[in-house]
């Protein structure tokens, strides 16, 4: 279940938005992952918001999971 959980938010990350979204990720996590090169462009709006929210998720089943 743990697998399946973050596998899904990977698919996410690259099968949905690419590079922009794997920087945003990264940008999220606290690292510094810099601009996307050209011809993408940085993540902005529903996408981050997507991102977003699959963090909340994420970090939602990871409590539920460490709580006994």
């Amino acid at each position: 279940f743990r697998q399946h959980a973050v596998v899904q938010q990977e698919q996410s990350f690259f099968g949905g938005f690419g590079v922009p979204g794997l920087k945003a990720a990264m940008a999220l996590a606290g690292y510094q992952p810099g601009q996307p090169r050209k011809p993408f462009v940085p993540l902005e709006g529903d996408g981050l918001r997507t991102i977003r929210g699959l963090f909340d998720t994420l970090s939602t089943r990871a409590e539920a999971l460490t709580v006994s």
